[in-house]
């Protein structure tokens, strides 16, 4: 699928615009999360009836502007109880790599992995999701203009983010009360970058 290259100005103007943090969701019930900003921000939708696997339910949700809804997935790994064990983001390469609409997908995907991480392993992937929402001058297809200054970041790009970029294939860590796990692969319609949040 190609990738449209502008927006309306609507539309642009509410994804430029940065989401409120939202409270650590793996680990939490499902219903209690989806008035969260992650999900209003950006609209996530039910694409269907959950799926029962093994001893839970598997949920897609996927953002309500049709534009989108091809290039952005989110899946749950929810239990007996309804608690979210497991989130999932997958986003086409495509998206992340675009130089005009790329600002978006960062803005997403920065906005998932501050929401997904348990409140204990949240400061661990925090240069990651600044790495991110401020992408450095050589990062391709970027141009930034910022009321403040950026975070410090590291001087050269950090393992995660180099999965980001697309520089390497995978990167994962065991933390406290979760594993992150980062990978460019192949997807329903083409490469993606997926990112995964599991439960302990």
């Amino acid at each position: 699928m190609r990738l449209v290259r502008t927006l309306p100005l609507v539309a642009a103007a509410m994804l430029a615009a940065v989401p409120t943090a939202s409270t650590a969701q793996v680990g939490r019930k499902l219903e209690e999360v989806r008035g969260e900003d992650f999900w209003t921000f950006f609209g996530f939708q039910p694409t269907g009836p959950a799926t029962v696997v093994d001893d839970g339910t598997t949920v897609e949700f996927r953002p309500r502007a049709e534009r989108f809804a091809p290039l952005v997935r989110v899946k749950l790994a929810v239990d007996s109880t309804g608690t979210i064990r497991e989130m999932e983001l997958a986003i086409s390469r495509e998206f992340v790599d675009d130089p005009t609409n790329g600002i978006f997908a960062r803005d997403v995907v920065k906005s998932f992995v501050r929401a997904a991480m348990p409140a204990d392993d949240l400061p661990d992937v925090e240069t990651l999701a600044n790495e991110i929402q401020f992408p450095r001058e050589d990062a391709p297809g970027t141009t930034t203009v910022r009321a403040t200054p950026a975070p410090a970041l590291p001087a050269q790009a950090t393992p995660p983010y180099r999965v980001y970029l697309g520089r390497d294939a995978e990167w994962s860590r065991t933390l406290e009360a979760s594993t992150i796990r980062l990978r460019n692969g192949q997807g329903e319609g083409g490469a993606v970058l997926v990112l995964t949040v599991a439960a302990r």
